[in-house]
């Protein structure tokens, strides 16, 4: 009990914040204090969750537990997550006492009250002091009074002994009472008001501990009053709202300790007291109200204004509801240009345009010009729509928007510029075919409007390959298009406005002459053959959508097409057939020639897959038809067909079959072989099985399933059965059969089986007892294991001879199985049958009192005798051989119910047996409980149930009204609305069958007795940053204070000065903190920013206007001295000024806004000459890619820029330029010193004459030595020519023809000079070879071929030897030459044998030739591989 209660009184108070784990360390500022003094303890970090302060009384933990306020009091923080300070205050007493502060922390949300301290704690000493302590019986309050009130003080100081004298200062202007004792109580009248009384007392302790002193306030009076007079009930912003206040009927009336505090919608402002309340109470809003959630008004978007009066007895208030309005800025949204004809809304965003009643207010539009467009708004009139507006004329338009609010009106302009959709447009003429020079070029005019409208063109050329613009480009207004290929083209123009995108499209067709070219048709080995020839040239029809396609497709079905895809064609017979192409267009025709080779070949049957074993002999494969050869791995002869299996690994083979191998198709078949292998056979481990088990399966190799069983006992070949029925204990031999897949391969692996013989075994049914270990003995027959199982659930026994112990009574089945060492198995079941005791019980009569006298205890009616009995009663025993009943008394118990615990023992056949029951004697109820007897309002004191008796009832009536039937009940908080201290009493009424008890128990719930007050110097604290604020604390006496400078930065002593560095609006905060309560203090601090002062000057130069920029932030106002001795200064925002002579001059410029704050600035202005620009040109006239020479005669002037007239600039004040276009250009010189500028312009300053452009072409007249050469000058631009050779010759024609008598190489060049005298340059090599060139045709007509078409003859330069020989198709000689002149041939043949014209047909040739270097000639190219070959095919056209 005495530790409960020591527990519950440690409980002083609770402190909780958002941590979860608490902090042990704390420090305290001082070690030794007069009682009476401060005790700051602070902790390591802002307070834990769920801590205690303990203070013991001596030494830790031997001394007793300190209490409060008897010991001690204790003063809290005021922000709990933020402040680590906790305030003890040690009551006087008349020895010195030492006390130990403790922190217990929690580190878990279920224990909510720690009380074991973390740590040692800190040992602090307090010497004797005397103690003020008085009480009265009202508590020095005396409400709703209305004339003279006596108050009765008694001292209750705890320092008797040491107190030397008493002094009472009555605060009412009566003389003080001093008196060397004061044992009975004292009392003074006193009139209606407030007054203090400063209690102090004088003890012989020495100084400094040898004073102290109290003050109690004393109030005679009643609840305070305030008279206000009417307010407007709507203020506009920066206005400040007023509240006047009758001081007479409020202030006059009310006690001096009465206190007014304001509250703004909801939050605390500003408290006063009698001797500062204002008779004009202002308050300055800095924001609107509207839709603000009102706290205290019946309605939103209004503020509350409240102001309280509060004293000891009572509080009083009066709100007032205010509409606080912003200024209107109206703004206008909308698009700032809009399309023709299109309708466009807008709208005014300003969210500060509202009426009093938070609404939007009814707004005037006006348009200027006030026609060109339609709308349904009306305009000049208020309205409250937006302006919904279309425009019908193009121009610049003014939207004005004008709006009267309940504060102001304020208007805006919004500038329009109204614009017409673009249309896109163009056109060109249809072009003609692209000429020789292989490009064509199409001009596309552009009649895209309205122009003034149009912003961007973006020219589009699809597809792009083959095309460039030689005029404009891709963003010009008109373009030419270069095509340099035929083909369909999209063009697309897209045209931007102000409003609007569009485009047009076309399609462009540029047509030229029909190219074709071939791809290699692949050899066909068999008839018939269907091949679509499309898919074998390539082409295109020049831009002709109408070209005329021909095919002559000799030897196929059909023989001919005309259209453009002649689809699939079919061969039905070999040989060499040509294909041609002809395509006619507008621009020209165009032919070409392919060839298709066919043959007709035979298809082999190698024959049907096989499978072999790897050791089998040889085997001879029989293709049809015979003749080929066998290609492939284990193909030993090749011509015979001979596959050996032992010459490959196990594995499938692919062997091909070829007839004709040799030929141009060969053909051929593939013959799939399989060889196998059985590696690794065996019929699986061998087994055994016991006579007379059943079946035995037999295991085999898993690698080879699918086998068969064969041997003696088996009786299933197929899945593996051994039966061993009939059979004579011993060894049998069993074989198992397998086969590959293929079939090919066969073996058969063996194992043996052992038979074994079984056993029998017998033993006799024993009869147990329960817990009795029996032994079954020794069993006799051929065993090697044994294993028990006893069928009462406990393990088995795996020994021959075992011993085992019954736990329960009932008839059990032994199983023994035992085993031969052959693993021969028999299984044997005996019954056994276990007892057990009979059950045991007694009969207590009765089994509780409240006396415990003559309790009964007997046995049942139904029982089995036993042959001795002891009882066990727990304070004695007794002993009985018959089961007779025995009546027994227990003592009385004290504090709480006794268990007696009775114990019966009986002996019976197999062994004793015991019961036991209980007995209770009960005790009679006790109350009590312990609880904390003092705290503070609102107080939620700590109580313990501490009753004992066993009590089964419970009544708690906590003196409140309230009560409870709980053990442990919660107790409610008690609030001291009043100035005086409350006393309930607790009750507490316990309970049980054996009686009743009860208990009460007194509490103190302490008034709140604090307020908190202060002014600052300056009295309006208001000013520019940086801004000193002093503070000086009028709050209650004694009252710890916590300053917060709303700024994040706080203090602590009741007189501080705060310095603001920033600008902005701080809520200054005073935090009063009393034993028993807190208060607070409100006021605002304006910190003005500052204006900064900067600006920049344009253009300073002498006798020119310098423009002045002023850049200055935060300003509203300015003034300007510019330096020069001009007694005029400007207070113009960006002024302009006039310097007549050059030099450096400082510039000053003094800025200021409305707070008022300033701010200065002194610039050094360097005024400089202004410069004439000037200069010439050294060449004016000159040829394009040749510098022109530029000459500036500006005198002082550092800085150059030159406008060369196309677009290109240059900063370079002596300036040589290449124009690379012929042109006439106008030339710009701008110059500069400084700031200060001057430009010059010449028109047609320079010509540059166009270059000629300098190219020829060549063109051989023959081969051989002496053949001519052809030169074609293409020079652009051209009039006088000079031709050089290269070979020391040259000519000044244009078109020369010159003749080599070399090889070469030779380098010619031509130069060309224009009618300007501009000159241009080109060199070609060119070289003259006449060795090694063989050229053979493939394609000739005797009957309608013209020239060479008409007879076939090769072309060839520099041979010594040559030999020629033609041959049909079945190797028929049919022409053969050798005849050359001058290294040329010169026979041809005429498609004739015998003198007979040869049908239409392939006929090949074949060739041999040496040139005269030596080297022996590869024969002709193939296109399309790369390939050389000495022979080839002809085709004959007939």
């Amino acid at each position: 009990m005495k530790i409960k209660l020591q527990i519950l009184i440690t409980l002083l108070f609770f402190i909780a914040t958002k941590n979860s784990q608490a902090v042990c360390d704390f420090s305290l500022d001082k070690t030794t204090v007069c009682a009476g003094e401060v005790v700051t303890v602070q902790l390591a970090q802002p307070y834990a969750k769920y801590h205690n302060i303990i203070v013991y009384k001596g030494v830790f933990p031997f001394g007793s537990i300190a209490t409060t306020p008897g010991d001690y009091s204790v003063v809290l923080p005021y922000d709990l997550s933020r402040d680590n300070i906790v305030k003890i205050t040690f009551r006087g007493n008349t020895t010195a006492q030492q006390y130990r502060i403790l922190l217990a922390e929690s580190n878990s949300d279920l224990d909510q009250n720690p009380t074991i301290p973390c740590n040692g704690g800190k040992v602090i000493t307090v010497n004797p002091s005397p103690d003020p302590e008085l009480k009265e019986t009202n508590n020095f309050v005396f409400c709703n009074a209305i004339t003279a009130q006596t108050v009765n003080i008694t001292n209750v100081s705890n320092t008797l002994a040491i107190n030397s004298n008493y002094s009472i200062n009555w605060g009412d202007g009566s003389p003080v009472v001093n008196t060397a004792t004061f044992n009975s109580a004292l009392t003074h009248n006193y009139a209606p008001g407030s007054y203090k009384i400063t209690y102090t007392v004088t003890g012989s302790t020495p100084a400094p501990c040898n004073t102290a002193t109290k003050i109690y306030n004393v109030l005679i009076g009643k609840a305070p009053t305030i008279s206000i007079s009417a307010s407007s009930p709507t203020v506009c912003i920066p206005a400040n709202y007023e509240l006047p206040i009758n001081l007479a009927q409020t202030t006059g009336v009310n006690s001096a300790s009465t206190l007014y505090k304001v509250f703004v919608n909801g939050e605390l402002d500003t408290i006063y007291d009698n001797s500062n309340l204002p008779a004009l109470l202002k308050y300055t809003f800095t924001r609107g109200s509207c839709g603000n959630i009102s706290k205290d008004c019946n309605t939103d978007n209004k503020f509350s204004v409240r102001l309280f009066a509060v004293n000891e007895c009572d509080v009083t208030d009066i709100s007032q509801c205010i509409v606080v309005l912003d200024s209107i800025h109206p703004e206008i949204a909308g698009p700032d240009t809009v399309c023709l004809n299109e309708p466009a809304i807008y709208r005014n965003i300003d969210p500060f345009s509202r009426d009093d009643q938070c609404n939007e207010p009814a707004k005037v539009w006006t348009v200027t010009p006030n026609s060109g467009f339609n709308t349904g708004t009306p305009l000049g009139s208020p309205t409250f729509n937006n302006l919904n507006i279309t425009f019908n004329t193009k121009g610049t338009y003014f939207i004005k928007l004008k709006v009267t609010g309940a504060c102001n009106t304020k208007d805006t302009t919004y500038k329009v510029i109204v614009v017409d959709r673009v249309n896109a447009q163009a056109a060109f003429v249809a072009p003609s075919c692209i000429p020789a020079s292989g490009f064509i070029d199409i001009p596309i005019t552009n009649k895209s409007f309205d122009t003034a409208d149009i912003l961007q063109y973006i020219w589009t050329v699809t597809p792009s390959a083959g095309t460039s613009f030689s005029a404009g480009n891709a963003n010009t207004k008109n373009v030419t298009i270069r095509f340099t290929k035929s083909g369909p083209y999209n063009i697309n123009l897209k045209v931007i406005g102000g409003c609007n995108e569009d485009e047009w499209d076309s399609t462009l067709i540029v047509k030229g002459k029909p190219a074709i070219d071939t791809l290699k048709i692949p050899q066909a080995c068999f008839v018939p053959f269907t091949i679509n020839p499309k898919n074998y040239f390539s082409y295109t029809n020049g831009g002709d959508n109408n070209a005329i396609f021909t095919w002559t497709l000799t030897g196929a079905v059909p023989a001919s097409s005309s259209v453009e895809d002649p689809g699939n064609i079919t061969y039905n017979n070999p040989g060499t057939f040509p294909i041609v192409l002809k395509i006619k267009a507008q621009c020209g025709d165009s032919t070409l020639t392919n060839f298709i080779t066919l043959n007709n070949n035979i298809r082999p049957n190698a024959g049907r897959d096989i499978g072999a074993c790897k050791f089998d002999p040889p085997i001879r494969l029989s293709p049809v038809p015979t003749g080929g050869i066998w290609r492939g791995r284990g193909i030993t002869d090749s011509v015979a067909g001979i596959f050996s299996p032992s010459s490959v690994p196990t594995g499938t083979y692919d062997v091909v079959y070829v007839l004709n191998p040799n030929g141009t198709c060969p053909t051929s078949d593939t013959l799939r072989i399989k060889v196998s292998e059985i590696i690794g056979l065996t019929a699986g481990p061998d087994q055994s099985i016991c006579k007379g088990s059943g079946t035995l399966q037999l295991i085999g190799n898993p690698l080879f399933p699918g086998g068969n069983w064969i041997g003696q006992g088996v009786v299933n070949t197929t899945t593996g059965i051994f039966d061993p029925t009939g059979l004579i204990p011993g060894n049998f031999q069993v074989g198992y059969v397998y086969q590959d897949s293929s079939g090919a391969c066969k073996d058969t692996a063996y194992k043996r089986i052992t038979v074994f013989d079984s056993v029998h075994v017998a033993l006799p049914p024993p009869i147990l007892c329960v817990n009795q270990s029996f032994n079954f003995g020794t069993i006799s027959g051929n065993i090697s294991n044994a294993n028990w199982s006893f069928g009462d659930g406990t393990p088995d026994a795996i020994v021959i001879n075992p011993s085992h112990t019954y736990s329960r009574p009932g008839n059990f089945i032994v199983t023994l199985i035992a085993e031969t060492p052959d693993r021969c198995k028999d299984t044997i079941k005996i019954p056994i049958t276990v007892r057990a005791n009979p059950p045991l019980s007694f009969i207590v009569t009765p089994d509780s009192s409240c006396t415990g006298n003559n309790i009964v205890f007997s046995f049942p009616a139904r029982h089995d005798t036993a042959t001795n009995y002891i009882w066990d009663f727990g304070i004695a025993t007794v002993q009985s051989n018959t089961p007779v009943s025995q009546v027994f008394s227990f003592p009385k118990p004290l504090l709480n119910d006794s268990l007696y615990f009775i114990k019966l023992r009986a002996d019976y056949f197999c062994g004793p047996s015991f019961y036991t029951d209980t007995v209770k004697v009960k005790a009679s109820p006790k109350a009590d409980f312990g609880i904390q007897p003092i705290g503070c309002s609102p107080f939620t004191p700590v109580l313990a149930n501490t009753s004992y008796g066993s009590p089964t009832t419970y009544l708690w009536n906590f003196g409140n009204g309230q009560t409870t039937t709980l053990k442990n009940p919660v107790v409610p908080t008690y609030v001291n609305t009043t100035r005086r201290d409350s006393v309930y009493t607790i009750r507490l009424k316990v309970s049980n069958a054996c009686g009743t008890d009860s208990v009460r128990k007194n509490i103190t719930v302490k008034a709140n007795d604090v307020f908190a007050k202060f002014i600052t110097n300056p009295n309006i604290p208001r000013g520019c940053v940086p801004l000193k604020v002093d503070f000086t604390n009028l709050s209650s006496p004694g009252a710890e204070v916590i300053w917060d400078f709303g700024d994040g930065s706080s203090a602590y002593a009741d007189q501080v000065s705060h310095d603001y560095d920033s600008a902005g609006t701080f809520k200054v905060k005073l935090l009063a903190i009393g034993a028993c309560g807190i208060d607070s203090s409100f006021t605002t601090v304006n910190v003005f920013s500052k204006p900064t002062a900067n600006f920049n000057v344009a253009t300073p130069c002498v006798n020119s206007n310098a423009q002045f920029i002023n850049t200055s932030t935060n300003y509203n106002s300015y003034i300007w001295y510019f330096g020069d001795g001009d007694s005029s200064i400007s207070t113009r925002q960006n002024p302009t000024h006039v310097y007549t002579s050059p030099g450096l001059y400082d510039v000053k410029l003094i800025v200021a806004n409305s707070s008022p704050c300033r701010d200065s600035i002194t610039i050094p202005v360097n005024i400089t000459p202004k410069p004439t620009a000037a200069f010439s040109v050294a060449n004016p006239k000159t040829c394009e890619q040749e510098k022109t020479f530029f000459n500036n005669t500006t005198p002082s002037a550092p800085g150059c820029l030159w406008y060369l007239g196309n677009g290109e600039t240059s900063t370079d004040c002596g300036l040589s330029y290449i124009y690379p276009r012929a042109g006439i250009y106008n030339v710009t010189l701008a110059v500069s010193n400084g700031n200060c500028r001057d430009s010059v312009t010449k028109v047609a300053a320079v010509e540059i004459y166009p270059k000629p452009v300098a190219d020829f072409i060549y063109e051989y007249t023959g081969n051989g030595f002496n053949a001519p050469v052809i030169f074609t000058n293409t020079t652009a631009n051209g009039l006088n020519y000079i031709w050089t050779f290269g070979d020391g010759d040259s000519a000044s024609v244009k078109d020369p023809t010159h003749q080599y008598n070399g090889e070469g190489p030779y380098r010619v060049t031509l130069f060309a000079v224009s009618n300007n005298g501009c000159r241009d340059t080109i060199s070609h090599p060119l070289g003259v070879d006449y060795t090694g060139q063989l050229y053979v045709p493939n394609v000739f007509s005797p009957e309608v071929g013209v020239g060479e078409s008409a007879i076939w003859k090769p072309k060839g330069l520099a041979m010594k030897e040559y030999q020629l020989e033609i041959f049909s198709t079945y190797g028929q000689l049919l022409f053969e030459s050798s005849a050359l002149e001058n290294g040329q041939p010169v026979e041809g043949w005429d498609g004739r044998y015998k003198g007979t014209l040869l049908p239409q047909d392939i006929y090949v040739w074949k060739i041999r030739a040496i040139f005269t270097d030596g080297k022996a000639w590869e024969g002709m190219k193939d296109p399309k591989t790369g390939k050389k070959a000495v022979m080839g095919s002809i085709l004959l056209l007939r």
